[in-house]
């Protein structure tokens, strides 16, 4: 069986002429598998916290001129057990003037995103 291939003349600013021959199959096996892995990369992208909105607070915290309202997951001090409860959703504000949570509790927030607009019916 004849194997398919891709011939191209190249010439360079010299006498010399020489040909380039690529297995075209091989070629686009090869492209395909690049294509798979990239795909399996974006994937694994959309799984991470950042692409889904959540925002560590190790990477980066609410930032703006006045309070930012945001939902958070968050534990709060257990004063009864002497320890951190489970995690769980609260919305909170930031004050990013100060660089603190507007909280009256003892509460750890691990991750954060902003709320979305307010609803406003169409005019």
């Amino acid at each position: 069986m004849p194997i398919e291939t891709f011939t191209e003349l190249h010439e360079v600013k010299s006498p010399f002429t020489w040909t380039v021959e690529l297995d075209v199959s091989q070629v686009n096996q090869k492209l395909d598998e690049i294509e798979n892995r990239l795909e399996r990369i974006r994937q694994k992208m959309k799984n991470l916290n950042v692409l889904s909105g959540w925002i560590p607070c190790s990477e980066r915290m609410p930032d703006g001129e006045n309070e930012i309202y945001c939902l958070v997951t968050c534990q709060e001090w257990d004063m009864f057990y002497g320890d951190w409860g489970k995690p769980h959703l609260k919305i909170l504000s930031y004050l990013p003037a100060y660089g603190i949570w507007n909280i009256k509790t003892h509460i750890k927030v691990s991750a954060w995103m902003p709320l979305p607009e307010i609803y406003r019916e169409q005019e």
